[in-house]
């Protein structure tokens, strides 16, 4: 739904269609103001919803408005491109912003403009750290774009799209939309499961930076801490606190780590928003042998450093980081990187590290004090995610604590809107 609109207002200008779904015999029926979109099936594979998104192009583009002049001077895209290889959520962000300085009164009629923008934000969906869904605005945004691209002309590319649907969780779809690319493709290694070969390629001196961290993905997911690490070690040096690694490190879903790496995206999101990349001092390797757990060892340097550099109230933590967000989000005016996506994407990474701090307690320690504490400490955070993100914990930590289940529990089913399907489930499997 959110791509439908994104699509419309890349074509049209504007989201004024009124988007319903509803049930209709075996697949859901999408409907605007217009008339039927499409229909889909109720397990809709990537394929399926590329093709519903090419179906609603095609009905828009005649009443499309005119793009045929740009508003400024066309960007060097090939410059742009290098920029996206260097895969670092800041320069992709800068290459959005660059792209949409001539586009705002024009440029839809550029293909390869549109097509590297697609690209651009299919690489932050493969970056970003998600764990509450609140960055679904990034993927109908590179879902919008790879149609749009393809509805004007530009051959889709294989690579973008088969990394989209695999992150997406589409495996069967990603295998198959990757099986053009080159056998060594980094993009169809991962798509294919061939862990070591892409750790092999990752391994050589001359693999590119999206080859390394598709490696460092593949070997989190399966777990394999030692590897990953020294992967870390190797290709990413002194950037340790980079979303990058945070990203890959949620995925080890380590018991010791869990608090350092939690505490490590919230302040990483914090400084993001606060400092430029090149304003940020290294991270230093701990100087000796980590006692208990080395990737642990690895965000309490982290988070060292960033206090250090920042010196956050911890009380105010929340607050701070929504303050920042709106300075830093204000100059966001779109339409490729607006507001909305601004905040979508640090909000990812900062209330996913809010998460996995409280998860913690809840989950690993079963520690009523520790969620009652954290609860405190959200208290006095800003109407929004941070506000619903302090109700919920503080209702979990009455009932960690043996209180009786209330209707405001009931409530949060229903009304806590900005979290995701993982604090839901929570919820229903506690009540």
């Amino acid at each position: 739904m959110i791509a439908l609109g994104e699509l419309e207002r890349f074509i049209r200008g504007s989201r004024a269609s009124r988007l319903q779904l509803s049930w209709q015999g075996d697949g859901w029926r999408i409907e605007s103001d217009d008339g039927t979109i499409g229909t889909v099936p109720e397990v809709s594979s990537y394929l399926d919803l590329r093709r519903l998104l090419a179906s609603r192009a095609r009905a828009l583009a005649p009443t499309g408005r005119d793009s045929t002049t740009a508003s400024g001077p066309l960007p060097d895209l090939a410059a742009l491109r290098r920029q996206c290889d260097a895969f670092e959520a800041d320069r992709l962000i800068d290459v959005l912003r660059k792209l949409e300085t001539s586009w705002r009164d024009g440029m839809l009629n550029d293909a390869e403009s549109v097509a590297l923008a697609a690209h651009a934000f299919v690489y932050l969906e493969t970056l970003d750290l998600d764990t509450l869904e609140m960055a679904d605005l990034l993927t109908g945004k590179a879902l919008a774009l790879l149609t749009l691209a393809e509805q004007m002309g530009r051959a889709p590319d294989a690579a973008d799209e088969a990394l989209l649907a695999s992150s997406l969780g589409y495996r069967v779809d990603a295998t198959k939309l990757a099986s053009s690319l080159a056998a060594d493709d980094p993009v169809r290694l991962l798509a294919d499961g061939r862990k070591q070969d892409l750790v092999r390629l990752a391994g050589q001196s001359e693999a590119s930076r999206e080859a390394a961290y598709l490696a460092m993905l593949a070997l989190a997911n399966s777990g394999d801490e030692a590897a990953w690490r020294a992967l870390v070690s190797r290709r990413f040096g002194a950037e340790a606190s980079s979303l990058a690694v945070l990203r890959t490190a949620a995925l080890l879903d380590s018991f010791e780590a869990n608090t350092s790496l939690g505490t490590a995206a919230m302040f990483g999101a914090l400084e993001s928003v606060t400092q430029s990349a090149e304003a940020r001092p290294p991270v230093e390797a701990p100087s000796e042998a980590p006692p208990r757990d080395a990737v642990d060892a690895m965000f309490r340097a982290v988070v060292e450093r960033i206090r250090q550099n920042l010196k956050p109230n911890p009380a105010g933590l929340v607050r701070s980081f929504e303050t920042e967000l709106g300075k830093r989000c204000a100059a966001a005016p779109g339409p490729l990187w607006d507001a909305d996506s601004c905040r979508s994407w640090y909000r990812s990474y900062f209330y996913s590290g809010l998460y996995a701090l409280g998860r913690r307690y809840l989950d690993e320690l079963a520690s009523p004090e520790g969620v009652r504490q954290l609860a405190e400490y959200l208290q006095g955070s800003p109407e929004g995610p941070g506000a619903q993100f302090a109700r919920w914990y503080s209702d979990m930590s009455s009932l960690a604590s043996g209180g009786a289940v209330t209707k405001e529990h009931y409530d949060d089913l229903s009304n806590l809107t900005w979290l995701g399907k993982p604090v839901i489930e929570r919820t229903s499997r506690t009540l």
